[in-house]
C-alpha cells in the first residue's frame, strides 16, 4: 500500500469514527445509544460496525474480496444482534448502517477530491473550524424552551449544549486529522 493510499484509508477511517462517536465511554451500559436532547437516536454499535467492517471492505474489496465480504457479513451480525437482544428498534439500527455509510462515501469521495490539492484541502480544513464555531456561539446565545409534560422537562437544555460541544469537538478533530494525515 502506497502512501496515498493508507492516507485516504485513514482519513475515511476518521471521519467514520468521529461521526458514530468512537471511542464509546465504559461508563456506558450495554444498550449504548446515541443521546440527542434526551432522546434515543441510532444505535452506536451499528455505526461503530459499520465505520470499521464497511470502511475495510470498501478499502479491500478490489485486493481482497473473501476479506470485504466478511466484513460485510459482520456488519449485518452486528445489525442483527442489537435486534436480537431487543436494545434497538429495526429503523435505529437502519438509520445508524445508513448514516455511517453515507459519511463513509462522502469521506472517500472528498478525499479522492482532494488529492494533491493542497489548497482546497486547506480551506476545507478551516471551515471543519470555523463552522463548528459558529454552532458553539449560536448554542450558547440560543435560548432553549423549557417545556415540561407531566412535570418531566422534554428537552434538557444542559444536555444539549453538552452534546453540541462534543460534535463540535469531533468536528474540529476531524478536520485538523484529514489536514495532519495530508502532510
Amino acid at each position: 500500500m502506497n502512501k496515498n493510499q493508507k492516507n485516504r484509508y485513514l482519513a475515511v477511517c476518521l471521519a467514520a469514527f468521529t461521526a458514530a462517536g468512537i471511542p464509546v465511554r465504559a461508563a456506558e451500559s450495554d444498550a449504548v445509544t446515541a443521546v440527542s436532547a434526551g432522546g434515543k437516536n441510532e444505535t452506536l454499535y451499528t455505526m461503530c460496525a459499520t465505520a470499521t467492517y464497511g470502511t475495510t471492505a470498501v478499502w479491500q474489496y478490489k485486493k481482497r474480496r473473501l476479506l470485504a465480504i466478511g466484513c460485510g457479513v459482520m456488519i449485518l451480525l452486528t445489525a442483527f444482534s442489537r435486534n436480537f437482544l431487543g436494545v434497538h428498534a429495526p429503523q435505529d439500527v437502519l438509520v445508524g448502517f445508513i448514516e455511517t455509510s453515507l459519511i463513509i462515501c462522502a469521506a472517500g469521495f472528498i478525499q479522492k477530491k482532494l488529492e494533491g490539492n493542497s489548497s482546497l484541502a486547506d480551506k476545507l480544513t478551516v471551515c471543519g473550524i470555523l463552522v463548528p464555531i459558529g454552532v458553539l456561539v449560536y448554542i450558547l446565545l440560543k435560548s432553549c424552551p423549557m417545556d415540561y409534560v407531566d412535570g418531566v422537562l422534554l428537552v434538557d437544555p444542559q444536555k444539549m449544549m453538552n452534546d453540541t460541544f462534543t460534535g463540535a469537538a469531533r468536528s474540529m478533530t476531524l478536520s485538523l486529522g484529514f489536514s495532519f494525515s495530508q502532510t
